[in-house]
Parts: structure tokens; C-alpha cells; sequence
């Protein structure tokens, strides 16, 4: 009977169980640069925000809407 080997299980029986280690290290961390570039974009939002806030509060006063 042939019995397909999986990448794993070729990798396991050359005993590079570091190559393992290092491949479940690496999936740790997507969710790390997943949320970092979220919370980078969602920094830029706010600015945008707040910019456009502050620059309706100037026009206002400046046109003396502002009491």
C-alpha cells in the first residue's frame, strides 16, 4: 500500500522540527501585522477628522458663526 506523505510528515521524519517551530512562530504574527496596519490606518482617519473639525471650527470663526 503507498501512503501519501505530507510536507509535515516529510519534514517531521528528517527531524527539522525547527523548520515547524519556525512556520508556527511566523503564523503568529500575521494577526501582529494585521492589526498594526489596521490601527495605522485607523490613526490616519482620525487625523483627517479632526483635521476637517478644526477646519470648520476656524471657518466659523472666522465668519463669526462661533458664539
Amino acid at each position: 500500500m503507498i501512503r501519501g506523505f505530507s510536507l509535515m510528515d516529510l519534514v517531521a521524519s528528517r527531524g527539522y522540527s525547527f523548520v515547524i517551530s519556525f512556520s508556527k512562530a511566523l503564523a503568529l504574527h500575521e494577526w501582529e501585522a494585521v492589526v498594526f496596519s489596521l490601527c495605522l490606518i485607523s490613526l490616519m482617519y482620525i487625523g483627517l477628522f479632526i483635521l476637517k473639525i478644526v477646519s470648520i471650527r476656524s471657518s466659523w470663526a472666522e465668519h463669526g458663526d462661533v458664539r
